[in-house]
């Protein structure tokens, strides 16, 4: 019998086997992939969203007339969270209607002593939150802060 040189069958199907398995394994990586950056673009979409609608409402808050800001299109009046009871302003969304945005403010009933003299936090701050919620996926971002109303 003479030495033959090339590979069997049951060798190239084993190595195809095996180049199966590594591809396979390769995609599913790829996909994971694009599944956490979508997660994570949606995420930061939804911070971004409360941080925009939290500085609007820390920079018109202060103002003693009438406060309305436009946020994505949309006219949105302040002038409640200025009050002394928990209110809850309109719901409204973004402009491409993707993230849903909910403010509440409430009266912190907390108050500080200086030197002697107590002032309550609550005439001179609200607690605000914003809640961002993204329609298609329902994730949930919440940013709350104390914001000064005088």
């Amino acid at each position: 019998m003479t030495n033959r040189k090339g590979f069997t069958l049951i060798e190239v199907l084993a190595s195809v086997t095996i180049l199966a398995i590594v591809v396979l394994a390769a995609v599913f990586a790829l996909q994971q992939t694009s599944v956490f950056s979508k997660v994570n673009h949606a995420k930061e979409t939804n911070i971004q969203v409360a941080r925009t609608v939290m500085e609007e409402i820390k920079a018109n808050l202060k103002k003693t007339d009438p406060v309305q800001v436009q946020l994505f299109g949309q006219t949105i009046a302040l002038t409640s969270l200025k009050g002394t009871s928990a209110v809850s302003l309109p719901v409204f969304y973004t402009t491409d209607q993707t993230v849903k945005i909910e403010v509440n403010g409430t009266k912190p009933a907390q108050s500080v002593t200086v030197k002697g003299t107590e002032y309550p936090i609550g005439d001179y701050f609200r607690l605000i939150q914003v809640t961002c919620t993204q329609v298609q996926t329902g994730k949930i971002y919440t940013l709350k802060a104390y914001v000064e109303c005088k």
